[in-house]
């Protein structure tokens, strides 16, 4: 892409793809349309200078409704147009004072902790793992550990998140793989499996009557005006954000996260690796 000679017009939450191919950044924001010439990290620092430039202008405002509100409370109620006008002046004034620019804050700190992890974790023993005779996984032996962080890694159809849901148990009735070896779970897990196609939500149901915590639910930027909301009402990107919601809040001491970054904005992509930095817990991605 970035050899093409086309124009190319691309949304997405990657920032470091956006970084590497984009020249041009269009942001949505607040009703309207910011364009910033250059790539993402530029874009960061113009949109800090453009709040930061807004809040200044906004600070200039209050210092002069300030004066103004001295003349309204000095002047006598007179009746003469220029009276009227600045009269006018003043609440328009008045409405620009109270426009200070704020960001969504997404903020996981309040998740709580990751539940009481024991010493056995996942232990895999001469796992096996085919379909129709094709081995996806042979002879695997592993134990994996408390705080380890583990990336599975694979091309497409290599059987990654079918691996995973052997791993967790995920298998249920009508499984067509054949599963050899063992694997042992530890007695303490609590998983929390954020899963490619695992929403269920149901549709007709309110953002509130999904997850009932209207603090948990401010902190994942759903506000007040949002809770009553039909799930079928929000974007792919906010039903994905609910559902981390969903699973975060169980405080799981395993988290098993396939793929995750496929839907989510790039506010939530941030927050989560900090979170997931500090995760008191075993991860696998």
């Amino acid at each position: 892409l970035k050899r093409s000679r086309c124009t190319l017009l691309m949304v997405t939450h990657d920032r470091y793809f956006l970084d590497r191919v984009c020249n041009t950044v269009m942001e949505l924001d607040h009703g309207n349309v910011y364009v910033y010439k250059g790539d993402y990290e530029n874009y960061l620092e113009k949109r800090q200078e453009r709040i930061e430039n807004y809040n200044a202008e906004t600070d200039k405002v209050r210092n002069l409704l300030r004066r103004e509100l001295e003349w309204m409370h000095a002047s006598p109620c007179a009746r003469t147009g220029k009276a009227k006008a600045r009269k006018n002046a003043f609440y328009e004034l008045q409405d620009r004072a109270s426009q200070v620019y704020r960001t969504n804050k997404l903020s996981l700190e309040e998740i709580g902790a990751a539940s009481r992890l024991g010493t056995k974790i996942i232990d895999c023993k001469h796992l096996g793992l085919s379909l129709d005779g094709k081995p996806l996984v042979k002879d695997f032996t592993y134990n994996f550990q408390r705080y380890e962080r583990v990336g599975i890694v694979g091309g497409n159809g290599t059987g990654k998140t079918t691996f995973i849901n052997v791993l967790t148990g995920n298998t249920g009735p009508g499984f067509p793989f054949e599963v050899t070896g063992t694997v042992e779970r530890g007695e303490s897990l609590n998983i929390g499996y954020y899963r490619q196609d695992g929403m269920s939500f149901d549709e007709d149901q309110t953002v509130l009557e999904t997850v009932n915590d209207t603090h948990l639910l401010g902190r994942f930027m759903f506000p007040h005006d949002m809770l009553n909301n039909r799930i079928r009402k929000l974007s792919g990107g906010e039903k994905r954000r609910l559902y981390l919601l969903t699973i975060l809040m169980r405080q799981p001491n395993l988290l098993v996260m396939d793929e995750p970054t496929n839907d989510l904005d790039i506010v939530t992509l941030i927050v989560l690796e900090e979170y997931l930095r500090e995760f008191k817990g075993t991860l696998i991605i």
